[in-house]
């Protein structure tokens, strides 16, 4: 940890930034998803109001001239489709403000992260700091209404397909056809519509949580494979002390041998002594060696004393 700490951080801060990142990217995913609504939800209508206008004014399509169900069903298709396209237009407008603050955010935090002439202490905060706002900002997008406006124009659109006709005794062959086309049309818009919703239900879902708190040991365990060397002799320098107590007790154990060894010599060799003291001091051996001896001291005095006489 002393010496891969720092390198560590730094990059579990750029990991933790690419998450952010993903994050930002899945929230702004419903955006993307969602622009084309409104633009397809315009163009069907004016070609609703086109048709309409055409039947009512010289029944272009049923050769019926004037108002009818099949007018009236073009021309409140129209107006659902009209009034949903601006809602969920409004909606998306604000998102996309939300959006532009939370990538000036993201570049923020990963410009700090990556400044080496900050202390990591000072980059750590800087990223924290910038997540919880990046949180905020998420679910200010959430709550931009984005969502609320797509459900309340799939329901007027189901709503208005509900209305339409269906009584073949009341319309006529042309006009039941022309009506049928139209609703098909209009649930292909709420079919559009209802993905919308689960794509955009699937990006709320996502954004909970963007930060994880992490030690520092998860962190460097964490990208070890980035500092073999180093974790290397990080369990050497741990292991030394268990090395050296082996080493030291082998030396002992030998040292231990060697010392007995040396006892059991000089117990050896006092045995021997004790053994041979004992044999010098036995009278019999005493005598045996002390008989020459004393017959030459015994004879020498003898023989002087005769010279002398």
């Amino acid at each position: 940890m002393s010496t891969t700490g720092i390198p560590a951080l730094e990059m579990h801060l750029n990991a933790a930034t690419d998450k952010l990142e993903k994050a930002v990217a899945s929230a702004t995913a419903q955006i993307k998803n969602a622009r084309g609504i409104p633009t397809a939800m315009s163009a069907k209508a004016a070609g609703f109001s086109a048709r309409g206008t055409s039947e009512a004014a010289g029944g272009g399509a049923t050769g019926a001239r004037g108002a009818g169900p099949l007018s009236q069903s073009l021309e409140g298709a129209a107006a659902v489709l009209n009034t949903g396209s601006e809602e969920i237009r409004g909606a998306i407008e604000k998102a996309d403000a939300e959006a532009v603050k939370m990538r000036a955010k993201l570049a923020e935090i990963s410009v700090a992260v990556n400044n080496r002439d900050l202390k990591m202490s000072e980059r750590e905060g800087v990223f924290v700091k910038g997540a919880s706002e990046l949180r905020s900002m998420i679910g200010a997008m959430n709550s931009a209404g984005l969502g609320e406006m797509v459900r309340s124009s799939l329901a007027a659109v189901e709503s208005a397909v509900s209305a339409m006709p269906t009584d073949g005794s009341k319309v006529g062959a042309r006009q039941a056809a022309a009506i049928d086309q139209t609703r098909q049309d209009m649930a292909e818009i709420a079919g559009k519509l209802r993905t919308l919703i689960d794509e955009l239900s699937g990006a709320e879902a996502v954004s909970g949580s963007l930060v994880e708190s992490v030690s520092m040991s998860e962190v460097v365990w964490e990208f070890k494979h980035k500092f073999k060397p180093a974790l290397a002799l990080a369990i050497g320098i741990d292991l030394f002390a268990v090395w050296a107590l082996v080493f030291l007790g082998l030396h002992g154990l030998e040292e231990v041998r060697r010392r007995e060894k040396r006892e059991a010599r000089v117990r050896g060799l006092l045995e021997l002594d004790d053994v041979v003291g004992k044999e010098l001091l036995n009278p019999d051996v005493l005598a045996k060696i002390a008989l020459p001896g004393a017959e030459k001291g015994a004879a020498a005095p003898v023989g002087k004393k005769r010279e002398r006489a």
